[in-house]
């Protein structure tokens, strides 16, 4: 029982973090992409009432600069990935709490849940700006 009681705990948590994440990325895109939205809008009105040039350029490149930070750090990727997380943790323990499920086989779930939220993590996209298109997947281990 106290095996049970430390493995509902540990995934607890672990859940409670991955949701918290989750909606911090989840917020974060909605920053980035409103101030996308505030640059764009802003420099069309700054010109069109002839605001001097150096201050529209700087709100113009707003957008372009969202563009670059979405591209290396994907944060709606991110989001998802910490949700599925969590997704697939309240699975767990709800085999724990009502299913009867043995401890043993929910930790070895654990355990493998673990393992594929690391192989499915969306990377930072480092080949931007080298001319390639940025990737946030995880190269197989398979490939030559």
């Amino acid at each position: 029982m106290v095996e049970k009681n430390d493995l509902e705990h540990e995934i607890e948590e672990i859940r409670r973090q991955e949701k918290r994440f989750g909606w911090l990325n989840s917020c974060a895109q909605y920053f980035v992409v409103t101030l996308a939205l505030v640059g764009s809008v802003g420099a069309s009105l700054l010109a069109a009432f002839e605001a001097s040039s150096w201050l529209t350029a700087v709100v113009a490149a707003i957008p372009a600069a969202v563009v670059a930070v979405t591209k290396i750090f994907p944060f709606e990727a991110r989001a998802l990935a910490h949700w599925r997380k969590e997704y697939r943790l309240h699975g767990l323990l709800s085999k724990l709490r009502y299913e009867g499920v043995e401890v043993k086989t929910v930790s070895q779930e654990f355990r493998e849940i673990e393992s594929k939220t690391f192989d499915e993590w969306p990377l930072l996209a480092p080949n931007v700006g080298k001319g390639e298109e940025g990737s946030t997947e995880r190269p197989s281990e398979k490939s030559p």
